[in-house]
């Protein structure tokens, strides 16, 4: 206690990020997986003196190393995370071009899988490695989801569909509340062309932040 401001500083740290942390597992890994984790710990602990560590057995038994790992990281070493998409693209879809196969008897060219193709890069900085689901808007308002595991620090996505990808939301369900800044979770590839919906997620997705993190 003597190493804080105040008492609010304290009751932040101790209260409300442990419980946005805890917020953030059960909406990423599940919710019941959780439960099981804290009803675990619960009963193996009551009317005794558990440390952390304990806690931390108790998420890894339940629901793997990963989430285990993420608590430590959030509770005890002040992890955090700022996902971001670097960049967009897209455009109309050229057929290969060369000699493929036997060049005796060459085949044909590989078909496009689609009018239009591309390709997303996002990065993930900070210690806590936490999956992430990542929306793909295109122009004809068809959305992909892709999850990614959020283990390295850059990842790519290959795009292909009907219509030009027009704009890019990462965590769009609002799953991982820990994340720094969320104003860079989105990104269009013509900023006046995004969906009116898209601009509202990021929107939204700031102010649950605020709301979270507030005193």
């Amino acid at each position: 206690m003597p190493a804080f401001v105040s008492g609010a500083d304290y009751g932040r740290l101790v209260y409300s990020r442990a419980a946005t942390l805890f917020t953030t597992l059960g909406r990423v890994y599940g919710q019941a997986a959780l439960d099981r984790a804290l009803g675990r710990y619960a009963r193996e602990h009551r009317f005794g003196h558990p440390t952390p560590d304990d806690l931390v057995a108790a998420v890894a038994a339940e629901m793997g190393p990963g989430p285990a790992a993420a608590l430590r990281a959030g509770l005890l070493e002040g992890g955090w995370v700022d996902f971001e998409v670097l960049a967009v693209a897209s455009g109309a879809a050229v057929p290969p071009k060369g000699v493929f196969g036997d060049p005796k008897a060459p085949s044909p060219a590989p078909a496009t899988t689609g009018a239009f193709c591309g390709g997303v890069t996002i990065a993930r900085r900070g210690t806590l490695a936490l999956p992430v689901v990542i929306a793909l808007h295109a122009a004809d308002g068809t959305v992909r989801r892709v999850q990614w595991d959020g283990l390295e620090e850059q990842h790519q996505i290959a795009y292909s569909g009907a219509s030009e990808l027009r704009a890019v939301v990462i965590d769009p369900d609002h799953r991982v509340l820990l994340d720094n800044d969320l104003t860079n979770n989105v990104r269009s590839v013509a900023p006046r062309g995004v969906a009116p919906r898209v601009l509202a997620h990021g929107a939204f997705a700031a102010q649950l932040a605020l709301a979270v993190v507030a005193p």
